[in-house]
């Protein structure tokens, strides 16, 4: 797992996150996440492209202290913002799709390091 300790950067490196989202290695880390999957109409493949689409200049800041798994794990978050074309699963336009805000952090689990989306919404909505 790679960490930025740097002010101002990503905490974890997007790369290894991608190379993580490729290979499967992604956890909706707590219920709200699946009822806003849910609610989004998104399964497993749209998470996985949104995951893939961003870029760091999607980044829009870092939280400390999110729970994670039922509130067994506690985990700082790298936030992105990305307009997302739902139908082509790629960066949309913002004259003509929604943007999502994501919050992601890389993980220690049995399974080795795992991707944990802690909480993805519309940009704007809690």
């Amino acid at each position: 797992m790679v960490v930025n300790n740097c002010g101002g950067l990503p905490l974890y490196d997007l790369a290894t996150v991608h190379v993580l989202v490729k290979q499967g290695q992604v956890d909706r880390a707590n219920d709200r996440v699946n009822r806003n999957l849910l609610s989004l109409g998104w399964g497993t493949a749209t998470l996985r492209a949104f995951l893939l689409g961003l870029k760091t200049e999607h980044y829009h800041g870092s939280y400390k202290d999110q729970e994670a798994y039922a509130g067994t794990v506690v985990v700082d978050v790298d936030a992105y913002k990305m307009c997302f074309d739902e139908d082509g699963c790629c960066e949309g336009e913002p004259a003509e799709h929604s943007t999502y805000f994501v919050k992601i952090a890389i993980v220690l689990r049995a399974t080795g390091d795992r991707v944990a989306v802690v909480s993805i919404h519309l940009d704007g909505q809690p």
